[in-house]
């Protein structure tokens, strides 16, 4: 046997300089966008989170990657001098359906369903005939249904039955249960709930879950065509409700982005993961356009593989798309590091639009000073540029804000959470204001939220976007201009939408027996009193 000569091991060459400071500029550059500062509502301080609310395949497109001169920054040395001149806010704002003060909450929820145009469509009549229509499609596609399948029970539905099934649902976020089959138990009888099986059989909820569907699916493009549309199942709805949140309520001044997840953790390719959100942290992601005072969403934008960007990533893409139709009003933008960058500011501030933002303090186009380590609480570094301004300030940890809305002043505000007063930016001030909602926005919509398991991520976001416009639906009734009485509570006021959307409905049950045969004896139907007999006499 041959021996075998061993080839010997390359020697790896030393990095030069220039090796070197291409691989630290590189990783310089990676951890640029590798942590989120989030400010703190109650008490003003700083905490940073490790971590962001977009995965790594976004993050390498979440901003402008051209370089922007920094030269042109100028230090601010006497922050009380400093001023910014803004422009008055020149849109209208508020609920546009203001009826009188006994209207029942169910007429404001039936205004997302309304037809979008006289001559239209309402959201109620097209869920009823999607519906309807699948149980076809699901009859051709299934050759093969075995003879004592519940498929056999189907009926056709009508609106009727439909707002029932919704009101049915709806009232399962008031009565928390383990699953569907213990709401029409009755077997304890503390834990009965007669409403449930009153209104529908179990199988016909179930059948009626089960075809709930808003597109034609005869209509769906194939995957992996030009025309392939990854919401296409709840894209009716989702265009539906975007356009009635957008005409029943008009947004205000100060407005913000953020994201949201519905959950959902089964596979789909829609499913997207955030782990620093506390509710959801595995399911579609969403984009929401909201009210900064009383959390109203006028838009909603889903994250799909192939959104459209831009030259300056793709989180700019997103503000552009929920804004659209918003410029030109002098609105005040606030949105979260994932958005706020040097491009965004100044494109938006040439449309008319501000923007208010805590940003990475090593994104292109800051000013080197945004870099510098402060000591001490509440030191502050201020830089202008040509309509905006980038501070630098210590609070419990660092963090860097971008704004075209406010100046460099200090400010007095009072903590509610210690009752005492403490120096602050207006620029933190600001933002604050702003992203204060956010978290109060998913409380409102979770906290009655008709959620239940399933393997169907359509249903999860179908009735999700129900439960956001019942919270719409309430913002608009407190909002009302004309109510002079003390307004009802979130659950008061999904308790009088479930009861107007049951009405009287009640499935019809066949009777256990035999069938009757002609009119039934006048004995029978007739009413039967006790008479008293005259003299007391008894024959």
């Amino acid at each position: 046997m041959a021996s075998q000569t061993k080839r010997p091991r390359r020697k790896i060459a030393s990095r030069t300089n220039y090796e070197e400071d291409i691989a630290d500029y590189v990783i310089e550059t990676d951890e640029s966008c590798s942590s989120e500062s989030v400010i703190d509502v109650n008490d003003f301080d700083v905490k940073s989170e490790t971590g962001s609310d977009c995965d790594e395949s976004e993050r390498a497109d979440s901003h402008d990657l051209t370089t922007s001169s920094a030269t042109l920054w100028e230090s601010v040395n006497d922050l009380d001098a400093d001023s910014v001149t803004l422009n008055s806010f020149t849109g209208t704002s508020g609920p546009v359906f203001n009826p009188v003060e006994d209207t029942e909450p169910v007429q404001y929820f039936d205004k997302f369903f309304a037809p979008l145009t006289e001559s239209g469509q309402s959201l109620w009549k097209l869920i009823v005939i999607e519906t309807n229509k699948y149980y076809q499609y699901y009859l051709s596609q299934n050759h093969t249904i075995k003879a004592n399948s519940k498929v056999k029970l189907w009926k056709d539905i009508d609106v009727k039955t439909m707002r029932a099934f919704i009101g049915i649902l709806l009232n399962m976020s008031l009565v928390r249960k383990h699953s569907f089959h213990s709401y029409w138990d009755t077997t304890h009888f503390p834990q009965a709930t007669q409403v449930f099986r009153k209104t529908f059989k179990l199988e016909t909820f179930k059948l009626i879950l089960h075809f709930f569907h808003v597109s034609d699916r005869n209509k769906e493009p194939k995957r992996r065509s030009p025309a392939h549309d990854q919401i296409y199942k709840f894209r009716p709805m989702f265009d539906h409700l975007n356009a009635t949140w957008s005409q029943q309520y008009k947004p205000p001044c100060t407005i913000s982005i953020d994201e949201s997840i519905v959950g959902f953790k089964g596979h789909h390719n829609l499913v997207k993961y955030i782990r620093i959100k506390k509710h959801h942290q595995w399911g579609p992601k969403e984009y929401n356009l909201c009210d900064a005072k009383t959390c109203y969403c006028f838009r909603t934008l889903y994250h799909t593989s192939g959104m459209p960007t831009s030259v300056h990533g793709q989180p700019y893409k997103v503000c552009e798309t929920l804004m659209s139709g918003l410029f030109e009003r002098n609105h005040h933008l606030v949105v979260d590091n994932y958005y706020t960058s040097v491009p965004l500011c100044e494109e938006m501030l040439k449309k008319g639009l501000y923007v208010t933002g805590i940003i990475q303090a090593k994104c292109k186009g800051l000013p080197q000073e945004m870099k510098h380590k402060l000591k001490q609480k509440e030191d502050i570094i201020a830089c202008r540029k040509v309509g905006m301004l980038a501070i630098n300030w210590m609070d419990r940890k660092q963090a860097q804000l971008l704004t075209t809305h406010a100046s460099a002043k200090q400010v007095e505000v009072v903590r509610r959470r210690f009752g005492d007063t403490r120096t602050i930016s207006q620029v933190v001030q600001e933002y604050n204001a702003g992203m204060g909602c956010i978290d109060m926005r998913d409380q409102m919509a979770d906290a009655y939220a008709a959620e239940f398991r399933t393997v169907k991520c359509l249903k999860k976001v179908l009735f999700h976007l129900i439960d956001r416009t019942l919270t719409n639906a309430y913002i608009c009734y407190k909002k009302n201009s004309n109510r002079t009485d003390k307004p009802m509570t979130h659950h008061q006021f999904i308790i009088d939408v479930v009861e107007s959307l049951i009405g009287d409905y009640k499935e019809p049950h066949s009777q256990i027996g035999r069938p009757s045969f002609g009119t039934p004896a006048s004995r029978i139907t007739d009413r039967h009193f006790l008479e008293s007999i005259p003299d007391k006499k008894r024959k």
